[in-house]
């Protein structure tokens, strides 16, 4: 009996959160104050700001100080990957 309880809280916890997908345009600054622009995809839990996660994508390619992420919804499905869809 208790097996089988946890293999239904454990089913249970499986369920994928929706997600939205987003384009996104990030400017920033480099180590020497040069501007720029880095484009990125990005997938996040319905409600969340798809600017933060863009901010923290965009770092991760190490091109300097992100400055302003804006993002645009897109109609396509995302996977559960933050970065690159």
């Amino acid at each position: 009996m208790i097996r089988v309880a946890l293999v239904v809280l454990l089913a249970a916890g499986c369920e994928s959160t929706p997600r939205e997908a987003y384009d996104c345009s990030c400017s920033y600054l480099t180590d020497t104050d040069v501007p720029g622009e880095q484009k990125t995809s990005v997938c996040v839990e319905l409600g969340k700001q798809p600017e933060s996660a863009a901010s923290e994508c965009v770092t991760g390619m190490g091109v300097g100080h992100v400055e302003k992420c804006t993002c645009t919804k897109q109609d396509r499905p995302c996977a559960e990957k933050t970065c690159g869809n």
